[in-house]
């Protein structure tokens, strides 16, 4: 009998597990699709950025820009290899960003819907609507230091 209670268990969690992620995934892609389309408007640096997109030519080389490197070949590759206009690439920007920050308030605070509602009010609108490599910048740098605190020190880095 206790093997039947204990597969309806996690069976149970299994199902709960499967519907967190189904939310936690439409939160995310309405949110992306929010930055990328511009449902609340367009920020300063829009045109900066779209200038940058445009300014991309079929050979990568990253004398020509001011930006990072990593964001450039991000960029190029959004670009030349998957064919993405540039509302394309801030959707795909938006979903790199907001996803690690999404899994990592999801798997590392003890209440993630507040958390998360927390940092749609009071940072969204200043990352992920204005500063799209800050963005990505900071999703992957939360990820490094909590790599390293677990002891991933070199997966940290």
């Amino acid at each position: 009998m206790k093997n039947i209670l204990s597969f309806s268990v996690r069976r149970q969690d299994l199902y709960w597990m499967v519907v967190r992620l189904i939310v936690w995934t439409v939160v995310l892609f309405l949110l992306s699709y929010s930055v990328a389309f511009s449902v609340f408007g367009v920020e300063r640096d829009y045109n900066n950025y779209l200038s940058f997109y445009s300014e991309i030519g079929p050979r990568f080389d990253l004398r020509e820009f001011r930006y990072e490197p990593g964001f450039v070949l991000f960029a190029w590759a959004a670009k030349n290899v998957l064919g993405f206009d540039f509302r394309w690439f801030l959707f795909l920007s938006a979903i790199l960003a907001l996803g690690v920050k999404i899994w990592l308030i999801n798997r590392h605070t003890k209440y993630p819907v507040l958390v998360f509602l927390v940092y749609v009010l009071a940072f969204m609108p200043i990352f992920e609507h204005a500063q799209i490599r800050l963005a990505i910048g900071i999703s992957f740098s939360y990820l490094g230091l909590l790599l390293f605190v677990l002891g991933r020190q070199r997966s940290g880095l």
